[in-house]
């Protein structure tokens, strides 16, 4: 399956199927007090109006709060890390533990147990060197009764990619004015 993104902003944009029908919308508010929330398209029929299916909020100096499947959660119990450098990990309805690798350039997920790509985020590409296409998360097929943990999980986990970007660059700059440049 690929989820193709209306946006380049994983934090507020729309997910659309193979067949362009929406199936999540992310919409992010606030800036000191930023809350993200995951909508899910009603697909039964009854109605057209999406349900909440996930709210983040984050947070700048203790863990990040998740309300998820009626329960209230830390991000850092749904999506657990041994170190600043491991990969994040979150455990399946299926009691399967699946692990978020992130790269330079975007994040995979994979069963902890298996190597192979079960996800990945393909990030906005503008058609230079290949074909141009909007950004996209290919998730296989395996993986569609976990649909929601797989969106949910990846939303947090390109959060994590960003910010450990962010934190880099933030680095580099300190380092250059201590070098006096």
């Amino acid at each position: 399956m690929r989820l193709t993104f209306s946006t380049s902003d994983y934090l507020n944009t729309s997910m659309a199927d193979e067949h362009g029908r929406s199936l999540y919308t992310v919409s992010t508010s606030g800036f000191l007090n930023r809350q993200t929330t995951l909508y899910k398209a009603n697909t039964s029929g009854s109605s057209n109006d999406p349900t909440t299916l996930a709210t983040i909020k984050w947070s700048h100096c203790s863990s990040d709060k998740i309300w998820f499947e009626g329960r209230e959660v830390e991000a850092s119990q749904l999506m657990t890390q041994h170190g600043c450098c491991s990969s994040p990990c979150f455990v399946g309805p299926d009691n399967q533990t699946y692990k978020w690798k992130i790269g330079s350039e975007n994040c995979w997920l994979k069963r902890e147990s298996m190597d192979g790509q079960l996800a990945k985020y393909h990030k906005h590409n503008l058609g230079i060197r290949k074909p141009s296409h909007p950004p996209y998360l290919d998730i296989s097929d395996s993986l569609q009764y976990i649909l929601d943990h797989v969106v949910l999980t990846f939303i947090l986990a390109e959060n994590m990619s960003r910010s450990y970007t962010l934190d880099l660059v933030l680095v580099f700059f300190c380092c250059i004015a201590n070098l006096g440049w």
